[in-house]
């Protein structure tokens, strides 16, 4: 046995754990032993080693739960933008898909977005393109002076605008439709938000309406609807103006036997020949006007204040109409497809003619026409290729 050591023990008298020292007695054949319990000199450490345990627990459980609620928000952020960029992507696409163009300006007139119809319109390769741009880089400096000043409007105004206009398009006039209106952000307007789309095929289409309501289809002439409607205004204006008009109603003496002999093919050139010839006679502000048939009206208004003056010239033009109606008619394929190049035909047609004034005394455009009417079945009772004038009312 080693002259001094120590060593843990449990007494066997009482069974507390010990640690024991024991050392020989120097010139003696015996050893002194000295226990100490355990649980006295380690009780603070091991009260010490508690603390530490429950404090590391504590900042270990508080790390975690930080870390973890950093993640969530990290988590949340990261679902937003994807979100966010979804949504934004969504829109885009939207916009994209849109088959007219849409923008967004700011209040200094600079593109802050498009969508593709736009810059396809524009000639740009992408909408990201125009980000950034005027409308001075884009368009010809008329143009562009046009839309800031709309734009302008827009923004001082503070009301939305839609118009319908003409503009220039790949070097060719096409019709638009045009909305604009102001962008406020916390009542303050920032800028503008618009759309434009081709509207040639419903202008069209409009057109081709109103000349099927309006106009007749074989002459193109303003058909008896329009006739009538242009005659009463021109009464309300005479009302007004104490001026007169006059009207010449007109028809053709030897249509029918020209018709019947030669077909409704050569007949509808004939009549669109005595339109042409009719217009030719008369000024763009006239009307010339097919009311039925064979029957064609001329009406003139704005003739002045005396009627007098006008009866000799209403007689001159009513021989000249007469001249140039009576020259012989060359009708053939030139005309229409379905007639045989031998199928030229040359025929003469003569017309009666009928002359009425209207006045601020006329009742209604169905009086003046009856007027008409009748001088001109008097014209043509007497043999046709004349005219007649009506009693002219003070």
């Amino acid at each position: 046995r080693p002259d001094s050591g120590e060593y843990l023990a449990s007494s066997r008298l009482d069974g507390i754990e010990r640690t024991f020292a024991y050392r020989l007695v120097p010139a003696y054949p015996a050893y002194v032993f000295v226990g100490l319990a355990t649980k006295d000199y380690m009780g603070e450490w091991q009260k010490d080693r508690g603390a530490t345990v429950v404090l590391i627990l504590l900042l270990l459980s508080t790390s975690l739960l930080s870390s973890w609620l950093i993640y969530r928000a990290w988590k949340r952020q990261a679902l937003a933008v994807e979100s966010l960029r979804a949504r934004e992507g969504y829109q885009k696409s939207l916009l994209n898909n849109f088959p007219f163009s849409v923008w967004l300006k700011d209040k200094n007139g600079r593109y802050l977005a498009a969508n593709k119809a736009f810059s396809e319109a524009v000639g740009l390769p992408s909408d990201s393109a125009v980000i950034g741009l005027t409308d001075y880089d884009m368009e010809s400096f008329s143009a562009a002076e046009t839309s800031r000043a709309e734009d302008s409007m827009v923004m001082a105004e503070g009301n939305p605008v839609s118009v319908e206009k003409i503009v220039e398009t790949g070097g060719q006039p096409c019709w638009i439709e045009l909305y604009k209106s102001p962008i406020t952000v916390n009542q303050q307007v920032v800028g503008t938000v618009g759309f434009s789309r081709n509207i040639d095929a419903r202008k069209n289409l409009e057109e081709r309406i109103k000349q099927l309501a309006f106009y007749d289809p074989l002459t193109s002439l303003a058909n008896r609807r329009l006739l009538q409607d242009r005659l009463n205004l021109a009464i309300t204006a005479c009302r007004r103006s104490k001026q007169f008009g006059l009207l010449m109603f007109i028809d053709l003496d030897n249509f029918k036997p020209i018709n019947d002999t030669y077909g409704h093919d050569l007949g509808d050139l004939l009549l669109i020949e005595v339109a042409r010839r009719l217009k030719s006679t008369v000024r763009e502000t006239d009307t010339v006007s097919r009311f039925g048939g064979d029957e064609f009206v001329i009406m003139i208004s704005d003739l002045g204040q005396e009627a007098a003056p006008w009866i000799e010239n209403a007689e001159g033009m009513a021989k000249k109409i007469l001249s140039i109606l009576s020259a012989p008619y060359i009708l053939g394929p030139n005309r229409n497809d379905s007639l045989q190049p031998e199928s030229i035909v040359t025929c003469s047609c003569q017309a009666s003619i009928g002359i009425a004034f209207f006045s601020a005394q006329t009742s209604s455009e169905n009086e003046v026409l009856r007027k008409a009417d009748e001088a001109m079945y008097r014209a043509k009772q007497r043999g046709g290729g004349s005219f007649d004038l009506s009693e002219i009312t003070p």
